[in-house]
């Protein structure tokens, strides 16, 4: 899983407090905005990315987190905002 969504903890930082207001919001689909904000290993469509950067006026990076594969599995955050 080297990229992961960081939706829920984005949209908090910004007042958003659940998945209704993130769909609400932004207009993505209720049952994606909801999955979006409970599974990080959901990788969000190229539109909905566009669609919440135009909302929050922010950059990809501000939600979305690449991180590297240890040897144990255990992955660790490289870059992050």
């Amino acid at each position: 899983m080297p990229v992961v969504n960081n939706i829920r903890e984005f949209a908090v930082s910004r007042g958003c407090e659940t998945s209704y207001q993130f769909h609400k919001l932004t207009g993505i689909p209720y049952s994606t905005a909801h999955r979006l904000w409970t599974k990080t290993d959901t990788k969000p469509k190229w539109s909905h990315v566009e669609v919440i950067c135009k909302t929050f006026q922010v950059q990809v990076n501000e939600f979305i987190t690449y991180v590297e594969e240890t040897s144990s599995n255990n992955p660790r955050r490289v870059l992050s905002k």
